[in-house]
């Protein structure tokens, strides 16, 4: 299953963007980016680049996590770390009675249900401090999206098309940005303009994504023959911005066919 949640968190000295991708595969499982940030001090804090596999010679599993993004472990009720940080215990502590990646997978989604449950009933409601209750609500959101799926009130497009307006916002307000575009996994896949216009063809043709899946396939699908359409330089090994949208995008190229695999 394949599915992407873009989340909007705009601060006075932060602007930044979050998109997460997922990933199951035959053979492997990616989970999670953090595409781009603005400081003003920074100017362009550009894309995370924490990346962790673990491979036990029969499959292989990577990690992509946004820095901000933390987990909690359900003894201390403390900050525990990046997801990726989190991923590496729990594949060292079950490593020998992993023969797969569907039981890795199942494991996964046993052990983020316990902490979305300590996330959203036990720390968001008793947080006081706003800032840290904006971290908390992002760590619910990609626990939400690891577990395969999101409120329906809250559809995948609308986070999309969100971006999108945003990214419009900040360029108009010369920002030193790069230039307009939406990201992708780490990577400029579709300039603004095009994703635009794609993303509102989409919606107004299927609806929200909790009416038609095939949405979000069918984005995916088009931004990625979109990417290789206008960026013919670059070749299926192509080392792009980030590990985790090299990764990505070589995955799918590899599988060019179709993305029927990962839907």
């Amino acid at each position: 299953m394949s599915k992407i949640i873009i989340n909007i968190n705009l601060e006075l000295w932060n602007i930044s963007m979050t998109i997460i991708c997922g990933i199951n595969g035959n053979s492997n499982i990616i989970l999670g980016c953090d595409s781009w940030s603005y400081k003003q001090d920074l100017k362009y804090g550009g894309p995370s680049k924490k990346y962790n596999t673990f491979s036990n010679n029969k499959y292989s599993i990577g990690v992509v996590s946004a820095g901000n993004s933390h987990v909690f472990n359900d003894t201390s009720k403390k900050l525990a770390g990046t997801v990726s940080d989190y991923v590496d215990f729990l594949y060292n502590k079950h490593l020998a009675n992993i023969t797969s990646v569907g039981e890795f997978s199942t494991l996964l989604s046993n052990e983020f249900s316990k902490e979305l449950i300590l996330v959203r009933e036990v720390v968001i409601d008793k947080e006081q401090d706003e800032k840290k209750k904006e971290l908390l609500r992002n760590t619910y959101t990609i626990y939400k999206f690891l577990l395969g799926g999101y409120d329906a009130k809250n559809p995948f497009l609308e986070y999309i098309i969100l971006a999108l307006d945003q990214d419009y916002q900040v360029n108009h307000q010369k920002k030193s940005i790069p230039p307009n575009a939406l990201y992708f996994d780490g990577s400029p896949i579709v300039k603004g303009n095009q994703g635009f216009k794609i993303a509102n063809n989409y919606k107004k043709h299927f609806g929200n994504l909790n009416k038609n899946q095939r949405v979000i396939k069918n984005y995916m699908k088009e931004m990625v023959a979109y990417d290789i359409k206008n960026n013919p330089e670059r070749a299926p090994d192509y080392t792009g911005r980030t590990i985790g949208g090299d990764l990505w995008m070589l995955t799918i190229r590899k599988k060019a066919s179709s993305v029927k695999q990962f839907v």
